[in-house]
């Protein structure tokens, strides 16, 4: 799942120049119910440059 949500993270700032942290994947069982959840924002570290 942490690889999924960086794979999609990493192709839309190649492809667009956008990192777009306001989705997430869900995991879900059988019965549909979500089990597991992550925020994309949760899938990188951003380190911003201080002036």
């Amino acid at each position: 799942m942490l690889t999924g949500a960086r794979d999609v993270i990493s192709n839309d700032v190649k492809s667009a120049g956008v990192m777009d942290l306001r989705y997430r994947i869900d995991a879900e069982d059988r019965a549909g119910e979500i089990v597991h959840s992550l925020a994309f924002a949760d899938a990188v570290k951003i380190i911003h440059q201080r002036a």
